[in-house]
């Protein structure tokens, strides 16, 4: 009976020589795709994201492949717990790699982003190709480079790009095979041959929001690094399919429409009517209008009345307007050498800060750098109740 044993184990050892000796013959790889997790959630999920700044985002890779003598494909990965495409894998078709392979794939990560970020593109309705074509590049990710789980914390400049939507694509590589995670090359189309002006679905998209205290900006902060589309568009009429939506680009009121949407308040009607109601006949919403000039450091009418910021008169949120050029008030701010020392002071001047994406991605900056030194002041009083 012993000896049987040892034989049984010397059977088994073989086994897994013959198994490590023949692995680079025995397994195909397929595709690669990237999963994440949040908050050390149970499950990992190829389904792209969106996260609040505070979370915990963790990434991984995984590389469907085809293992001799097996019918299926099965999925090689360091996770044992998948979602993809939103179905739950058996945990029999999830083998990790060193049951399969003598090492580790050489795996390389890059982040996806536009070509020219800092300009804006102009759809064309009426032509053949109506929409802008924005142009993408794949930028490597080098500290990244062979890790299997990463920490979104980890990744360069994540401070100059969260929070906002970033794209991300891994490379596999195995011997002489390559599997990769779709990439800059899928684009959208509207029925099937028209550019939709981006990337698709398919391409995992991370959507960080942000921590300000306000809902709304917390979710316009999402739409950083998207490029700006002055006439962004719809291709049905409908909201679900406008380019927004499909994170493709927008302008300031496109995205602002968006964060509401994001909170369940249904801003679509309003898409033509934003900034200033009464520019288009529309009356049913009441709102705060005030113009203001800039006087020393500090905004005010021109009877020279101060404008106080709050929840009742004005406050985050709300727009600022200069002609064309559209903000949102983002951040109340002090001077640095005044006895609130760069923090709130409750009133508008020249040190508060807003966002704005009038001629190129959003970013953060004064009113008077992005506006000048007279601007209206507009408030819709039932605008987005929940915020």
């Amino acid at each position: 009976m012993h000896q049987i044993k040892i034989v049984r184990i010397l059977a088994v050892i073989f086994c897994v020589f013959i198994l490590c000796a023949t692995c680079f013959a025995q397994v195909q790889l397929l595709e690669a795709a990237i999963v994440g997790n949040i908050n050390n959630g149970k499950y990992w999920s190829n389904s792209s994201l969106i996260a609040d700044k505070g979370d915990i985002l963790k990434l991984s890779a995984v590389v469907t492949a085809r293992v001799e003598n097996m019918y299926s494909p099965l999925y090689l990965s360091e996770i044992y717990q998948l979602v993809m495409d939103h179905d739950t894998i058996a945990s029999g078709k999830v083998i990790p790699f060193k049951k399969v392979l003598v090492k580790l794939p050489e795996l390389y990560w890059y982040r996806i982003e536009p070509v020219n970020i800092d300009t804006f593109y102009l759809n064309h309705p009426g032509n053949v190709t109506p929409f802008a074509v924005i142009p993408y590049h794949e930028v490597p990710i080098p500290g990244w480079t062979n890790q299997w789980i990463v920490d979104l914390r980890s990744l360069p400049d994540k401070d100059q790009l969260l929070p906002g939507t970033i794209w991300l694509k891994v490379e596999v590589v195995l011997d002489r095979q390559f599997a990769v995670s779709p990439g800059y090359e899928n684009r959208m189309k509207v029925y099937d041959t028209i550019d939709f002006g981006g990337l698709n679905h398919k391409v995992f998209r991370i959507g960080i929001k942000g921590r300000t205290g306000c809902i709304f900006i917390d979710n316009i902060l999402l739409y950083r690094n998207l490029p700006v589309i002055i006439n962004p568009l719809s291709w049905s009429g409908s909201w679900d399919e406008h380019q927004t939506s499909h994170w493709i680009g927008g302008n300031l009121v496109s995205f602002m429409i968006a964060a509401a949407e994001m909170s369940d308040i249904k801003l679509w009607n309003y898409l033509d009517k934003l900034p200033l109601p009464e520019l288009n006949f529309f009356d049913v919403t009441e709102y705060y209008r005030k113009n203001v000039y800039l006087n020393d450091d500090i905004f005010t009418t021109e009877e020279g009345e101060t404008i106080g910021l709050n929840k009742i008169i004005y406050d985050k949120g709300d727009i600022l307007l200069n002609n064309d050029r559209v903000g949102i008030l983002y951040e109340d701010r002090s001077p640095i050498n005044s006895e609130h020392g760069g923090g709130p002071n409750k009133i508008l001047d020249r040190y508060d800060l807003i966002l704005e994406c009038n001629y190129h991605s959003m970013q953060i900056t004064t009113i008077e750098q992005s506006l000048g030194d007279t601007i209206q002041l507009i408030r819709w009083k039932n605008r987005w109740k929940n915020y």
